[in-house]
């Protein structure tokens, strides 16, 4: 049964309501052009390459040599390295199974997934599928049989959804390149000295940031490629990571090891005597967005300086007013070159005096993520309304400061 409106050489059947789109029986003049087609077995048997479950492409072409001379046509399959599509493609692929096989000799994985690029459509094949519908890329053939010859030689699984390495051939020079699936790291940071930032330095020959003292020894551990810190938000260079420590995924890219021994890991950070790690476990890549997507309330110690001795009622009651108070912070100006200006809405959960020494105090107080609180102390000329000083009515700048815990989301 035809219906108006199919493309040309599709036929519909009526199935529960539904038509369900057939390619049409090939006429004699698309079957004169089959047999007279410069091709190979293979190439013909992939023509119907969704024909057939189970059979492959030389199978194909077998039985379909075999219709077009049992109905009166002369079929001249051409060898592989004289067709007009493949070219003889499928008779190197050991050799190159070889060569890559040696090549990730020094790789440990288990799973790979086989892929392929620049392939020219050629003319041919694409008249042949326009005549006939049932085709077979060849990119997908090549994808699937290099795939079983080189599960066959490395002994290792095909994996489609997350492989470990991915195998891309350009199949106009049989040349190849990897990619390796990045190893994550997990755990906890706790940063106990001033003056090293989070991640690298830029443009500066040092090696002292906590993204290199994790980083480093991990990279050497597994003879990665490079490393990345992938952190639960970030403090200032002159601020420590006390507590239970900052939340953090290492990611080690392009790993010649998948394993690593952690405890030996967290014992070599421990002796750069400036950052601890704890809590360590292998991750999948999906941990980092989640990580870094956290937002905790933050619990700080600041040391805190006025020009004249601190009256201890007057301070007191200023800190004690900031305790569940709704501030509004502009984004200070000297993050400002960085990040949008905007004005943010943070909530102080509780703040404490714990000491006052003359000019110095020391306060203790808990924030919702993403507050300034060195801002919030010093005011940062009006940008931060409340703020400490105001509060007090005169000028206070943070010493010193620290984060001494990292409230856990519920």
């Amino acid at each position: 049964m035809r219906l108006q409106g199919l493309p040309q050489g599709k036929t519909a059947d009526r199935k529960d309501n539904h038509y369900e789109v057939k390619p049409a029986m090939p006429n004699w003049q698309d079957l004169e052009f089959l047999s007279t087609s410069p091709i190979c077995k293979r190439c013909l048997g992939r023509v119907f390459g969704r024909v057939g479950h189970g059979l492959s492409n030389n199978d194909r072409g077998d039985r379909m040599s075999f219709a077009l001379t049992a109905l009166g046509f002369s079929p001249d399959l051409k060898e592989e390295r004289e067709c007009s599509i493949c070219h003889g493609l499928f008779l190197d692929l050991e050799g190159l199974g070889a060569s890559i096989h040696e090549a990730l000799g020094d790789y440990d994985f288990s799973t790979f997934l086989v892929g392929s690029e620049n392939r020219v459509h050629n003319p041919l094949e694409k008249e042949l599928e326009s005549r006939f519908g049932m085709g077979e890329s060849i990119k997908k053939e090549f994808n699937r049989e290099f795939g079983k010859i080189l599960s066959g030689r490395m002994q290792k699984e095909v994996e489609f959804k997350d492989p470990e390495v991915i195998v891309t051939v350009n199949l106009e020079y049989l040349s190849y390149r990897f990619w390796f699936r990045s190893l994550f790291i997990r755990g906890r940071y706790r940063k106990l000295v001033r003056g090293i930032p989070q991640t690298r330095w830029i443009n500066f020959d040092k090696h002292d940031s906590v993204e290199e003292i994790i980083g480093i020894p991990a990279q050497t551990m597994v003879r990665a490629e490079n490393f990345y810190l992938h952190a639960a938000g970030r403090e200032d260079v002159d601020v420590l990571m006390l507590g239970g420590g900052r939340e953090f995924v290492l990611e080690l890219s392009s790993p010649h090891l998948r394993n690593i021994d952690l405890s030996n890991l967290a014992e070599k950070v421990r002796k750069s005597g400036a950052v601890e790690i704890a809590d360590l476990e292998i991750v999948g890549g999906e941990m980092v967005e989640k990580v870094k997507n956290s937002r905790h309330d933050k619990s700080y110690r600041a040391l805190i300086i006025a020009g004249d001795p601190i009256d201890p009622v007057a301070f007191r009651k200023a800190v004690s007013e900031l305790s569940g108070k709704i501030i509004y912070q502009r984004t200070p100006l000297r993050v400002s070159g960085r990040r949008a200006d905007l004005i943010r809405e943070r909530i102080v959960k509780k703040a404490d005096t714990i000491s006052i020494d003359g000019t110095r105090a020391v306060v203790e107080m808990t924030a919702e993520a993403g507050t300034y609180i060195k801002e919030l102390i010093n005011g940062d000329g009006g940008r931060t309304d409340p703020n400490l000083s105001g509060l007090y009515g005169s000028s206070l700048k943070v010493e010193e400061l620290d984060v001494l815990a990292i409230t856990e989301e519920m």
